[in-house]
Parts: C-alpha cells; sequence; structure tokens
C-alpha cells in the first residue's frame, strides 16, 4: 500500500498522536490536510519511488502541512477554531499517560479525500473517470513497449563504438567490453565530462537496459584491463552518450507521437471537442505529458520514472 489516511475529531487528539507516531516510526511521510469541518485527516505517504512527487504535490494545496512531530498535530486545528489554551493543554497533558493501545480508525469518505485520490491516481474514488485516461494508459503500455529497441541497440553500439575508439585490442579485447559496461551500469559517478542532456540520456537508456534485464555479462567477466585503455573508455562512453540522446530525439520521440496519433483515432470518436484524430492525438500527447508528471500514480503500472526520464529529453 503507497498511502494511507484517517480523519480525527478535533476531541480525538490521543488517536491521532498514536496514528501519526506509528507511521513516523514506520518510515511514512506524513501530511495535515484541512477538511472543512469539525475533523482533519491525517495522509501517510510509505517509502515508493514516487513518494516525494506525491508528497510535493500535497504541500501545494493550501493549508496542507507535513507533521514532523506528533505533538504537533492538533495546534493548528484547536487556533483555527480558537479553543482555549487550558483546554488544549489538558488534552496534550493526558497524552503523555495514555496506552499506546489505540483503535484507529478508518478513513471516512469526504469530499476533500475524494478530491485528494483524484489529484494522485487520476480518477475519482467512485463514478465515472474522464474518457481520455483509458487512452492515456494505452500510450504509457504502449510506448514502454516501443522501447524494447533500445537494449539490443545499446548493446551493438557499445560495441561498434568501442571500435572505433581503440579499446577492444586482442589483448584484453573481452576484459575491456566487461570494464566499459561496469562502468555504465555501476560507476554513474566515474563517467567522463558530457552535457546535462547527454548525461541525462544515457542515464535513461543505462536505467531502461537495467529494468530490461538484457545486458552483457559483464560481472563473471570483468577483469581490469590495462591502464592504456582509460581515455579510450571516457571517449566511447561519451560517444554513446551523444547516441542515445540523438536516438531519443528521433526514433523514440518518433514512436511516442505515432502511438498519441494512433489512439487519437477512437478518443476522437468518443468526444466531440476536436476537428481531426491528429488533433485528438496531440491533446492525448500533451495531456500524457502532464499527467505523467503531476500524477505518476496514475501509470504505476508502467514504470513512469523510466518513461518521464525519456520525455524529459523531448
Amino acid at each position: 500500500m503507497f498511502w494511507d489516511a484517517t480523519s480525527f475529531d478535533w476531541k480525538d487528539v490521543e488517536s491521532a498522536y498514536v496514528w501519526v507516531r506509528d507511521k513516523l516510526q514506520a518510515d511514512a511521510k506524513v501530511v495535515s490536510v484541512p477538511t472543512g469541518s469539525d475533523q482533519y485527516a491525517l495522509v501517510a505517504l510509505y517509502k515508493d519511488s514516487l513518494r516525494q512527487q506525491a508528497l510535493e504535490k500535497l504541500l501545494s494545496l493550501p493549508g496542507v502541512i507535513q507533521v514532523t512531530d506528533p505533538m504537533t498535530i492538533p495546534q493548528e486545528h484547536f487556533d483555527a477554531h480558537e479553543y482555549q489554551d487550558s483546554e488544549y493543554k489538558a488534552f496534550l497533558e493526558s497524552i503523555w499517560s495514555m496506552p499506546s493501545r489505540v483503535a484507529h480508525r478508518h478513513l471516512v469518505a469526504n469530499r476533500f479525500m475524494d478530491k485528494l485520490y483524484e489529484m494522485l491516481w487520476g480518477s475519482p474514488q467512485s463514478g465515472p473517470e474522464p474518457i481520455e485516461n483509458k487512452h492515456l494508459r494505452s500510450i504509457a503500455k504502449r510506448f514502454l513497449a516501443s522501447l524494447s529497441f533500445i537494449s539490443k541497440a545499446f548493446i551493438r553500439e557499445s560495441v561498434n563504438l568501442g571500435t572505433k575508439h581503440g579499446i577492444y585490442t586482442e589483448d584484453h579485447k573481452k576484459d575491456a567490453l566487461a570494464y566499459l559496461w561496469f562502468v555504465l551500469m555501476e560507476s554513474q559517478k566515474t563517467w567522463p565530462p558530457m552535457s546535462v542532456k547527454e548525461y541525462q540520456a544515457l542515464s535513461a537508456v543505462v536505467h531502461y537496459v537495467a529494468f530490461s534485464g538484457e545486458t552483457l555479462k559483464y560481472r563473471s567477466a570483468l577483469q581490469l584491463p590495462d591502464g592504456v585503455v582509460e581515455e579510450q573508455i571516457d571517449q566511447t562512453i561519451v560517444a554513446l552518450a551523444q547516441w542515445c540522446l540523438d536516438l531519443i530525439r528521433t526514433k523514440v520521440k518518433e514512436n511516442f507521437y505515432t502511438i498519441s496519433k494512433d489512439e487519437g483515432k477512437p478518443y476522437q470518436k468518443q468526444t466531440d471537442k476536436f476537428k481531426s484524430s491528429n488533433l485528438a492525438g496531440l491533446f492525448l500527447a500533451d495531456a500524457f505529458y502532464r499527467s505523467l508528471r503531476e500524477r505518476p500514480l496514475m501509470f504505476q503500472s508502467y514504470f513512469p520514472t523510466i518513461l518521464q526520464a525519456f520525455l524529459n529529453l523531448f
């Protein structure tokens, strides 16, 4: 489970304290969100590659604050409703003597939490979701599948460019190839200087190759080659970075817009917003880019961080 939420009546300070304490101890990030009533909601985000993006999105909402100390939970709610300091103090003092076992109440459905759910996942908890959502998910699925050619092409190009830059001599041909791949896959901090975009492109491709599992077996064959190949290794890595950037901005980009326009054909028939399927496809391409950036959880089945890395370079 990526996130959990519970709403509390303002008098449930003890329950709120323990709920937050337990979530923080479980290495969750906790935020307090206003509900506009005598309840306030607490949301816990568990450790996940997308947690930071979701946290930043939540904190951009009015009245939402991150909670790092459970003792501060009720303060803003009390201040907003002008409760007496003595009453607030009595509740805080009761916390210290309370037992640790407190029944946590499940999330009470309300409009705010429905809106929060839709913001994170791209569709409401109940009721129909936007028509374009199924096409956006289809784009994600098809775009991820369209990247499958990259791994073999990258292996082939690492050999071609390595040969061009003279790292595969007869004395250490096998060792040098394994060493090149070790540096590419496991020593990113030692990559030679290159432009920001080239670095991002090489990182995107390397991460995809690792994700696909179609890598050379460089670990089993690894023996350090002579130091004379270090300069050639760096030259090969820079050339690979340039190749990756060119590949992403040509073939990968072309595949993405072809898929988007193809999805625009059935989408145009389902809505009266567009005069042509091409316009519908361009709308879907833009909507996909925005949705992937703003609500990546919507595409969690299609590895959104990988897709985002490629789209950022178009």
